[in-house]
């Protein structure tokens, strides 16, 4: 299943909830403000068990739904977001996210006209099935009526899913290659859940290392370095926890299994833009790796090399 995109403006209310109902959840729309003023923007993604889009009213609505079957986190990115929990009020401004969980009423008493926001769902089977991947345990994550996000550890998270919705067909991206959806839908998830459950390695982490782990997960990786792998395909691979596997990642390396497949993929494409004679494109030599989106791909690369990936394959 490839990703699937839509880029939809609706000015009537009736139709905007039609939609809405269609891609996340059926709910109740109100608008709050003039009727005149309201005008739906949404860009969305559809990965399968993750939908991850970029939307506004225009103009100040409450919403209310139950959350059949799956997780709704929104991050708003301007504006803000009111929402009440069971009699809890959360207020959520750029830098923190609303969380809805499955099955339970909540009601978004105000999503403000200002307000342009990430909507996040994710399928609670999924998340349940992820986290006994990532964890090693049965247990479930309660999910808190609100996330912190303003740390750096939440930072790329939070660019990943403003890049993805609805990418317009004349951007350059690289979305389309082998088990992209599966990729992205599993680094959404996963970077979540380990976001979650972090915490700082205990001093015995060196020895609850097991480098033969590690190195399983290395052979495998630099084997086939384009694959769609996620945290919890190593985890698995490698027979331990995903926070495991970080822990001695980071004791051994100094970095996590996905920064460093990120690393080596980086140095393969470095490799083939330098050594490029053919007719072959930055967008080729980055998909043939594995990068399935060009923005975060030329950020990434400039970061590591000091220059845009096109300026390197201009020096052959």
């Amino acid at each position: 299943m490839s990703p699937v995109h839509s880029v939809t403006t609706y000015s009537d209310p009736l139709e905007a909830a039609s939609l809405i109902a269609s891609i996340y959840f059926p709910h109740e729309l109100r608008v709050l403000g003039q009727t005149q003023d309201f005008g739906l923007r949404l860009k969305a993604t559809n990965l399968g068990p993750v939908t991850v889009g970029v939307l506004g009213w225009g103009a100040d609505v409450a919403v209310e739904s139950t959350y059949p079957g799956s997780f709704a986190i929104n991050i708003p990115l301007s504006g803000r977001i009111e929402s009440s929990h069971d009699g809890r009020t959360i207020r959520s401004m750029n830098g923190h996210a609303t969380v809805c969980s499955p099955d339970q009423p909540a009601r978004i008493t105000l999503w403000s006209a200002d307000c342009i926001g990430i909507g996040l769902k994710i399928d609670r089977e999924y998340m349940v099935r992820k986290i006994r991947q990532l964890t090693g345990t049965d247990d479930e994550i309660l999910l808190p009526d609100q996330l912190d996000l303003s740390g750096p550890r939440w930072r790329g998270w939070v660019n990943l899913l403003r890049a993805l919705p609805g990418q317009d067909s004349g951007e350059e991206d690289l979305l389309g290659g082998r088990d992209v959806t599966r990729q992205l839908s599993g680094a959404i998830t996963d970077s979540l859940i380990a976001g979650l459950t972090s915490a700082p390695p205990s001093q015995d982490s060196a020895s609850a290392a097991r480098p033969r782990q590690v190195k399983r997960v290395l052979d495998a990786v630099h084997a086939d370095p384009a694959r769609g792998w996620t945290l919890s395909d190593l985890a698995e691979l490698a027979g331990v926890s995903g926070r495991r596997l970080q822990q001695s990642f980071g004791t051994t390396l100094g970095l996590s299994p996905t920064e460093y497949l990120r690393d080596l993929r980086l140095t393969l494409v470095h490799r083939d833009l330098l050594e490029c004679t053919g007719g072959a494109s930055v967008r080729d030599i980055a998909a043939k790796w594995g990068f399935v989106h060009a923005g975060r791909f030329s950020l990434l690369y400039k970061q590591k090399y000091g220059r845009l990936p096109s300026s390197t394959l201009n020096l052959r």
